[in-house]
């Protein structure tokens, strides 16, 4: 009986052995092939990150997750991007003095408060006080649908590249980037990249 014991061992490890290679053959093959694009720089296109393993890097452009952050809120309390997964979300970045980015702020007001379906709208105030902004909501049409935080000292603008203003990012219900505008956008533009986030594709 001892005599069968080592032989059924040696076995059991062999099998557990080639079953554990043959279900790591498929992402091996595709860690390959993720390194041999890198390598040559080719581009990947939109089928290879679809079908390459499930990734937590974050960043700021098309096809990664957002960054998370925290900002406080102009009227109290804070906003964590985090908070919002679930709900497509609009991040758009601004100033008071930059014109674009008012015609950009109503666009997307409107735009978002004709849908039926949740939206979130974070309206980053790049570098300016609470004082500056409230004498600037005072003075001007209500903007219901945003909500507004500030980013005094411009970390979060920097590590969503907001340089040029204004600078929108439509990110989906799972956290994703699917979309980045510099400049303004009208309220049918904002509509169809709402509706882009909300499909199937997006």
């Amino acid at each position: 009986m001892r005599r069968l014991i080592a032989p059924i061992i040696v076995l059991i490890i062999f099998v557990v052995g080639v079953f554990f290679l043959w279900n790591r053959l498929p992402w091996l093959h595709l860690q390959q092939t993720t390194s041999s694009d890198l390598s040559t720089g080719s581009d990947m296109t939109d089928a290879t990150l679809l079908t390459s393993p499930p990734s937590y890097e974050t960043s700021p452009t098309v096809g990664y997750l957002a960054p998370d952050f925290e900002l406080p809120r102009l009227n109290g309390g804070v906003e964590r991007l985090s908070d919002h997964l679930g709900t497509p979300v609009i991040l758009t970045f601004w100033q008071t003095t930059c014109p674009f980015c008012k015609t950009n702020l109503y666009a997307i007001n409107r735009a978002t408060l004709l849908r039926q379906d949740p939206v979130v709208v974070l309206a980053v105030s790049k570098q300016e006080p609470r004082m500056i902004l409230n004498e600037f909501l005072s003075t001007h049409d209500p903007l219901p649908a945003l909500r507004i935080v500030l980013d005094i000292d411009g970390a979060i603008s920097q590590k969503f590249m907001a340089d040029a203003l204004p600078r929108t990012i439509f990110i989906d219900a799972s956290g994703v980037v699917r979309d980045v505008v510099v400049g303004e956008l009208s309220v049918d533009e904002v509509n169809s990249a709402i509706s882009a986030l909300k499909s199937p594709s997006g």
